[in-house]
């Protein structure tokens, strides 16, 4: 199982970002919410719809998932 947050957006339009907790992108930890510890890239991303309207993978640690 692996460790995500998300990213939270600032200003409208602007998409949330899921990465794993490895992910050499990862922001700084005052912008980002901890999602969990999931088995799948896909059960945080649906946990992190929940909050904001806009979701997406992180391009660098979760390109495959997307």
């Amino acid at each position: 199982m692996a460790e995500f947050y998300v990213k939270k957006p600032v200003g409208e339009g602007v998409i949330a970002a899921v990465h794993l907790s490895t992910c050499s992108q990862l922001p700084e930890p005052e912008s980002l919410m901890y999602l969990g510890s999931y088995a799948s890239a896909e059960v945080a991303y649906k946990l992190a719809n929940g909050y904001f309207p806009e979701v997406g993978f992180c391009p660098d640690c979760l390109q495959k998932a997307g």
